[in-house]
């Protein structure tokens, strides 16, 4: 087991206990390249075929070692995809979730063969061997799964396979084992568009509907094969609750230098803080530990420069945490993102014969011809006294073919600038959503 990452904060006001729902919601759909076949119902059916006996292995075996080198390897896929997406969005609000498109991709990998294979491990920084992988992302799993009366995170797979359709008995056995997916069957066939909405009520089941048509309409087509689906849920209280009296108008500065009025959250406090010459860094639990915010705020005219070092400058900066008293000033914000396309990102990380239909190889899903057609992402987030409230989806669709500085008096963090954000696992450090505000009155 991992030690907490850092102690929690330790005093605290007159506040009130407030749950912060946080979910996320990823999905894979794979598709083959020939006209469907079958003729039942898009009704969800008890699984026929195929058929496994297969259950989730609840004890894997693991190391804390191999899957702290998971997190870390998943982190530098985070900030890679965060780079890519920054080249695409430009300086506008960006938030994502990371874990979602790492846990849904890791279920296609397991079908995954030759340059196919090679490339999608390169991109995703799949760097361990396939039973360590494995092994270490259902750990992982079940790990952040955890429910107490302050605390609950929830990751649930599901598995949706044409009826009649052959899948190789080893890749659903697979699934079974290490992300014990629910395995439902549906005819795309018949009727594509009653699949998804099928598939998206499933997502706003588990959840609890903070993420709505994960699956756009028209996105699946009769030729659908498969839909692999990931869907996380979170809901916690701040350790350090912000007083909604103390919350009142400011200036914000936008990235074109113009000022903005906007609610601004206000409190003192200790937390674990640190300064260096281009930004300041705090982190913010969510009660009993597990998870936090990390927030990092770029010094004026340094923005760039923190952007493009992002990795190094969010290690140094936990590196450098101290426990510190903090007067401490925070925009409320509510971010919807549009749906982010990213089969180019990943094609930019060198994951190119994945999408490519004749040379995709994902023969140890199928033996019939698969290939990714188009990777999609969106996101929803809210921060205000009561804590955090976010939703992230991805679906993959496949067709066939510092240094720190310690003041005397109590350090000032105002949040008065754009900003970079992250919700992350303190004991593993794997970061589960991470983003960007640039303009906290926005709704994009």
């Amino acid at each position: 087991m991992f030690a907490p990452f850092y102690p929690l904060s330790t005093s605290s006001f007159f506040m009130k206990k407030l749950l912060l729902p946080l979910a996320a919601a990823g999905g894979i759909l794979l598709s083959g390249c020939g006209g469907g076949d079958g003729s039942s119902s898009t009704a969800v059916q008890d699984i026929t075929s195929p058929e496994t006996n297969v259950t989730r292995n609840l004890k894997p075996d693991y190391t804390s070692s191999e899957v702290a080198t998971l997190a870390a390897n998943n982190n530098k896929f985070a900030f890679e995809m965060f780079k890519e997406l920054r080249a695409t969005e430009g300086d506008t609000n960006i938030f994502y979730s990371p874990y979602s498109i790492t846990q849904a991709l890791a279920m296609t990998y397991v079908g995954a063969k030759g340059e196919t294979k090679t490339q999608m491990a390169a991109a995703l920084h799949f760097e361990q061997d396939d039973e360590t992988l494995h092994n270490n992302f259902n750990w992982l799993d079940l790990h952040l799964n955890y429910t107490d009366d302050n605390y609950t995170f929830s990751n649930a797979n599901s598995i949706w396979p044409q009826i009649g359709y052959e899948f190789e008995q080893s890749y659903i056995d697979a699934i079974m084992l290490n992300y014990g997916a629910k395995l439902l069957l549906l005819d795309f066939a018949a009727d594509p568009d009653g699949a998804a909405d099928t598939i998206n009520q499933w997502v706003e089941e588990k959840t609890h509907e903070r993420i709505k048509g994960l699956i756009p309409k028209g996105q699946l087509s009769t030729g659908t094969k498969l839909v692999l689906v990931n869907a996380v849920y979170f809901k916690a209280k701040w350790e350090n609750e912000f007083i909604e009296w103390e919350t009142y108008d400011e200036s914000f500065t936008l990235p074109d230098g113009s000022s903005v009025q906007t609610a601004m959250m206000h409190q003192q406090n200790y937390f674990y803080y640190s300064e260096g010459e281009n930004c300041q860094a705090i982190e913010l639990p969510y009660k009993g530990g597990r998870t936090s915010m990390v927030v990092i705020l770029p010094k004026e005219g340094y923005f760039s420069e923190v952007a493009e070092n992002m990795p190094s400058v969010y290690s140094q900066s936990m590196a450098a945490f101290a426990s510190t008293e903090v007067k401490l000033k925070m925009p409320k914000f509510e971010i919807t993102t549009d749906l982010y396309p990213l089969k180019e990102p990943f094609e930019n990380l060198g994951m190119t014969d994945p999408f490519d239909p004749d040379k995709a190889d994902f023969t140890g899903m199928s033996k019939n011809p698969l290939a990714i057609g188009s990777i999609l992402h969106k996101a929803y987030i809210k921060v205000g006294e009561e804590g955090t409230e976010a939703a992230a989806a991805t679906a993959v669709e496949m067709v066939t073919t510092g240094i720190a500085v310690e003041p005397q008096e109590p350090a000032h963090m105002y949040i008065v600038r754009p900003f970079f954000y992250f919700i992350k696992d303190r004991s593993s450090g794997q970061i589960l959503f991470m983003g960007l505000t640039t303009d906290p009155r926005a709704a994009n």
